[in-house]
């Protein structure tokens, strides 16, 4: 079996560093993030690790902590407290990755950038032990000068890569997908003939509408007049980041070569009102539901 690139890049003899963000299952933007430190406790959705692992154009991005980071490239292990047990655990990897300050200041808060990440899922994460002073946000495993390296950190690493190496079933390596919002445009509704024909959808439409709107609004609220519900509010952490979203102009009405779709073109509702615009299939307005339906 080859070798994944990833698995290439790992074994790179770069410097490891070890990272604290919050907890999450998908760190795609779609959930808060779970942690004691102040800002998330405050903007558990606004904090940048809420998104690390969610691809831009085929590059992830995550905050690493306050001051300078001295090597170019380096691996980095993110480390999240599970809320389930309060254990520490590997909840995703950089390899390879560059870092760059927000903004040139000797105390400005750092970035890492790279193309190859690796989110382990929920139910696979490595504890880590042995945190070394029980505190702060960054350890290394293995510095470029050798004077700051932590064994336990070092050998939790070299695990990760043997599991790897392996090819357990243990992480999800997130695909790329198009993040731009404000002229970003699909094809949809193409007839495909398998056992039946249907109409093409664009996942990435419905991610970014979600993703747009709570980054505006803060929230994902029924866009029909009267409605308001809100699945968060509701819901708590469990609902955060979630909702339908509706097709203004109904697919059927495209050709059978598709049309364009923006996301103005989409709305935001709840599950309610989605069957309601649709029962007996048709699509009805949002405002006609809120006249007729309540």
């Amino acid at each position: 079996m080859s070798r994944s690139r990833i698995q290439l890049e790992l074994d790179k003899p770069l410097p490891v560093l070890f990272v604290y963000i919050g907890w999450a299952k998908r760190y795609d933007g779609s959930e808060p993030l779970v942690g004691s430190h102040e800002f998330l406790r405050e903007y558990p959705e606004n904090a940048g690790e809420a998104r690390a692992f969610l691809s831009d154009e085929g590059s992830y991005t995550c905050g690493i902590g306050r001051g300078k980071v001295v090597p170019d490239r380096l691996h980095i292990v993110f480390v999240a407290r599970d809320p389930a047990d309060g254990q520490r655990k590997v909840v995703g990897l950089y390899a390879s990755a560059s870092a760059s300050p927000r903004r040139r200041t000797s105390n400005a808060w750092w970035d890492a950038t790279t193309r190859n990440a690796i989110l382990i899922t929920s139910g696979r994460r490595t504890r880590v032990t042995g945190w070394p002073g029980d505190s702060g946000i960054r350890r290394w495993a293995r510095s470029r000068s050798g004077t700051a390296d932590h064994a336990s950190l070092r050998q939790c690493f070299d695990r990760i890569r043997k599991t790897l190496n392996r090819a357990a079933p243990a992480v999800n390596v997130p695909e790329a997908t198009d993040q731009t919002y404000a002229d970003l445009d699909g094809t949809e509704g193409i007839v495909r003939q398998r056992l039946v024909a249907h109409r093409s959808r664009e996942t990435k439409l419905r991610v970014a509408k979600i993703r747009s709107v709570l980054e505006a609004r803060g929230s994902l609220v029924c866009e029909v007049p009267g409605c308001g519900f809100d699945f968060a509010k509701t819901y708590g952490a469990l609902g955060y980041g979630f909702a339908h979203v509706h097709h203004l102009r109904p697919l059927k009405e495209a050709t059978s070569r598709g049309r364009t779709t923006r996301l103005a073109d989409l709305a935001v509702v709840c599950a309610n009102c989605h069957a309601m615009i649709h029962r007996d299939g048709v699509c009805r307005p949002l405002r006609w539901l809120f006249k007729r339906g309540r």
